[in-house]
Parts: C-alpha cells; sequence; structure tokens
C-alpha cells in the first residue's frame, strides 16, 4: 500500500453549521492530486466516517477518478443539512451552485420539539435514530436523495453498528448493498455489520468506555465497540491492500 492515496475527510469543522457544502470544495483534493507526479491517479480511494461516509459515497457516485470507497457509519441517502440556511430547511451538500435533493428531518414534528425540551430538562444525551428513521419512511426507491452507489467506479467497504443511536447506519447499508445487488454492480461490496456497537467505533486499542458526550448519545456496548473497532481496522487495511492492488 505504499503507493495509496485517499482523501480523508473530516466534517467535524463543518457541524456547526453544514448546509449546502460545495462538493467543487472537495473536487480540489482530487484534481490536486491528479497533478502530483510519481502517485498511481488510478488508485485515488475516499475514506469517510458518519455525514464523512454519506459524503464518500455522494463523492464518489459523482466523480469516476475516485476508485474505491469507505463509508464508515454512514448512510446512502442524502439528509438535510445540520443547521438552517435563512431559517429554512436545505440539503447538506450542493453541486454546481444548487443543492442536492435531500431528506428532511421532521425537526418540528411535536414529539421532537418534545425531545428537545426533555433533553433540555434532563441534560440527557440526545438520540437522533428515530429522527432519521421518521425521514426515511418517506424516501421510497425513487426518491431523488438516495446516492446513486452503483456509479462508484471501484469497490465499497461499509460499516455499521446495531446500536448505533446517531442514526439507523445498519438499515441504510443493508439498503445501499440491496441496490447494489439489483444494478448488478460489478465491484466487490462488504459490509460489516457490528452487532451491539455503536455510532463511535474509533481506531482500536483506545479506551471505549467513558466516552459519553453531553450532547449526543452514541449507543454501543463498551466490549462491542471494542471488538468493532479491532475488526474495522483489520478489515480496513485488507480491504486497502486488496483495492490498491496492481491490476485494481
Amino acid at each position: 500500500m505504499q503507493h495509496l492515496q485517499s482523501l480523508i475527510f473530516n466534517t467535524n469543522s463543518f457541524l456547526k453549521k453544514l448546509v449546502e457544502i460545495p462538493l467543487e470544495y472537495f473536487r480540489k483534493a482530487i484534481d490536486w492530486l491528479g497533478r502530483q507526479e510519481g502517485l498511481h491517479h488510478r488508485q485515488i480511494g475516499i475514506c469517510g466516517r458518519s455525514k464523512g461516509g454519506e459524503l464518500a459515497l455522494l463523492m464518489g457516485s459523482h466523480f469516476p477518478e475516485i476508485r474505491f470507497v469507505v463509508s464508515h457509519v454512514g448512510g446512502g441517502v442524502v439528509f438535510q443539512g445540520v443547521g438552517l440556511k435563512k431559517l429554512r430547511q436545505t440539503s447538506s451538500w450542493s453541486l454546481d451552485g444548487a443543492p442536492l435533493a435531500f431528506a428532511p428531518l421532521p425537526m418540528f414534528s411535536l414529539s421532537q420539539l418534545w425531545n428537545m425540551v426533555k433533553h433540555k430538562l434532563t441534560r440527557q444525551p440526545h438520540a437522533f435514530t428515530d429522527l432519521y428513521k421518521k425521514a426515511l419512511r418517506k424516501v421510497k426507491e425513487d426518491h431523488p436523495a438516495i446516492i446513486k452507489a452503483e456509479h462508484i467506479n471501484g469497490p465499497i467497504l461499509l460499516t455499521s453498528g446495531t446500536d448505533d443511536l446517531v442514526w439507523p447506519s445498519a438499515s441504510m447499508n443493508e439498503k445501499i448493498v440491496e441496490r447494489l445487488k439489483r444494478k448488478r454492480f460489478p465491484y466487490s461490496v462488504k459490509h460489516l455489520y457490528f452487532e451491539n456497537a455503536g455510532h463511535n467505533i474509533r481506531p482500536p486499542y483506545f479506551p471505549t468506555s467513558g466516552r459519553k458526550s453531553r450532547n449526543i448519545a452514541y449507543g454501543g456496548k463498551t466490549e462491542a465497540d471494542a471488538i468493532a473497532a479491532q475488526t474495522f481496522w483489520q478489515e480496513l487495511l485488507l480491504f486497502l491492500e486488496k483495492a490498491t492492488s496492481p491490476g485494481n
């Protein structure tokens, strides 16, 4: 893997207001790699986590220069942005100056408003899974917010946890796998499905206890998260070795 080039995007810097982020911003990284001498330009890949996983699939589906995709606890649907634009719901991402089609979240439903009040009163971390599940009920097979992962020009690695309390990564990734089977996707697809693991699956050998957030409930059992982290890392290295081997 000495010639591996991957684009690893961290969306944490956008989280206060992740709305209509232009894909052209990330395209600059692809173009920059393409201009560098001594690199294998046909081995450019992208790895993203959570919303970054959504972005990784989206980038791979739009830009054929990307030859493999890792979506870690991500999802195959473009959701509304984190934050509002001029007091209206809008997409997380844009392209050519226009927001991409997105699945809106029922932010202003009575149940969601009550959950927000309860969170403030109890100061307990907030779980968002139900919010995303409700949004997904309206995302049918022909919904324009579904990322066309079948357009990705190489193998895909997906990961999810069954106790993910941020969003339903397990069921969303299963939908991606099913879609790719229907579309006769010509490349390999692997979905790492971690029982009892949550959203906060980090690199291995770091503590998996005491990682609670005051605002967000990640889910996951301590031992399950530790096993998931170790397994994911091993599988990631194997995936990258195969994706960047000669002939791929």
